[in-house]
């Protein structure tokens, strides 16, 4: 369930906070800030090491690079592991 507060944003939340709540995850708060900094973490299914290979290193920038032509941002920050992705 998506709970959206445009208005009347629980305390401590910035205006325009999303609340995902689920069975199967805890409480996450998405703020949503013009030109913010935001870390996030990418975990793959199952841990799978998707990023274990040289391959999949390069697609993955290959992506990066071709989404920030169309929707420009700026990577601060990454640390890439086998199985998850920290970024800010």
């Amino acid at each position: 369930m998506l709970k959206h507060f445009r208005d009347s944003s629980p305390v401590g939340c910035a205006p325009h906070t999303f609340i995902v709540e689920g069975e199967d995850m805890s409480q996450y708060v998405r703020r949503y800030v013009s030109g913010g900094t935001f870390f996030f973490t990418v975990v793959a299914h199952r841990r799978r090491p998707l990023f274990a290979s040289d391959l999949a290193r390069s697609l993955l920038r290959e992506v990066i690079v071709e989404v920030q032509q169309e929707k420009p941002f700026e990577l601060v920050a990454t640390v890439l592991l086998p199985e998850h992705w920290h970024c800010v």
